[in-house]
């Protein structure tokens, strides 16, 4: 796993981003921003951290339409937790499969249904977020500086894409069902039939955007989420910034939105920082304080994730020891079998 180029990628980025981030910061500064921080500000902040991965839980539940009900609540929840402390842990953004692999992992739910509840999720994620960009600009309130204007036209037209694509495979699904037979046919030694079953459950994932009170309560949750991580770096960011707006919290969480697109090294160490102390910048937040919050932030993030899946984890496994098979078994086996599971 550590050998992969793409995780080497990921670290030279997160060593980029963290020289630009330290290159010019006043230590003294940042010292005495340290120092004077109202630090108990983090403790609501964590707790709102923790009601936005439950609101995730529960989108990922709705994005799952009329199959939601295979599961309880808490599985939904639990994998989402389990998700984000294997995020933190491996690199390759493994914890998108270690979710796959709790929430289908008895067969209740399928790999091929739920992968395509994770994409129609993130495509979703950035076509809100640069609703709410929208929104603060034309307030007024935010003077948005260029480069995130440009970046939100480019994942506009990219994201924008592909809903646009998702949408017509899910209006033309026997045309596309017949043209990925006729693909798979050509291809030697393919199990066809299979292979069908799982292009079939993508299919049925992407079905959510149809119409219909699954898709309102998509867009529902969708929403407040994003308002929630708000609201949990707003809470936090009061600790040394006591005056700051809950518009800056908005425009931070854009931008880190974007930042946590970028290959980085696991929990995103150096792009997140960046993102942040870039942010905070255009509100006059001097980067030695903007850096100092986001290392802050950034700790407590990573402290209230990891404990929550951890505990999530002893919940699904039972103990200890079948937590840390299961998820050796999320981070090696899902990946080399997505056609497992439900129906196939």
């Amino acid at each position: 796993m550590w050998r992969k180029p793409q995780v080497w990628i990921g670290v030279i980025v997160s060593l980029i981003a963290l020289f630009l981030a330290f290159r010019d910061i006043h230590w003294e500064e940042a010292k005495t921003a340290l120092a004077g921080a109202q630090y108990g500000w983090f403790v609501p902040s964590a707790i709102a951290l923790i009601v936005a991965i439950w609101i995730r839980g529960e989108r990922w539940r709705w994005l799952f339409g009329d199959q939601r009900s295979n599961l309880p609540h808490s599985r939904y929840f639990d994998a989402t937790a389990i998700g984000y402390l294997v995020s933190n842990t491996f690199p390759l953004r493994l914890g998108e499969l270690a979710r796959l692999f709790f929430i289908a992992r008895d067969g209740k739910q399928s790999y091929g249904m739920a992968a395509s509840t994770i994409v129609v999720e993130h495509v979703l994620d950035v076509l809100v977020v640069l609703g709410i960009l929208i929104v603060i600009v034309m307030g007024g309130s935010v003077p948005v500086p260029d480069w995130a204007r440009q970046g939100a036209v480019i994942s506009g037209i990219l994201f924008g894409g592909a809903l646009i694509v998702m949408l017509i495979m899910v209006w033309q699904r026997r045309i596309v069902l017949r043209l990925a037979e006729k693909v798979m046919a050509k291809i030697p030694r393919l199990n066809t039939e299979k292979w069908m079953r799982v292009a079939g459950q993508v299919l049925d994932g992407f079905a959510v955007l149809q119409p219909g009170k699954p898709l309102v309560m998509v867009l529902f949750w969708s929403i407040l989420g994003w308002l929630c991580s708000a609201l949990t770096f707003y809470l936090a960011l009061r600790a040394f910034v006591p005056d700051a707006s809950f518009s800056v919290s908005l425009f931070t969480t854009v931008v880190t939105t974007f930042v946590l697109l970028l290959p980085a090294t696991p929990g995103s160490l150096g792009t997140l920082q960046l993102g942040i102390q870039k942010a905070l910048a255009v509100f006059g937040v001097a980067e030695s304080i903007g850096l100092s919050f986001a290392i802050v932030f950034h700790v407590m993030e990573i402290i209230a994730m990891d404990v929550l899946g951890i505990i999530c984890l002893l919940r699904e496994a039972g103990s200890w020891t079948k937590a840390k098979e299961q998820l050796r078994a999320a981070t090696s086996q899902a990946p080399a079998n997505p056609a497992s599971g439900h129906d196939v």
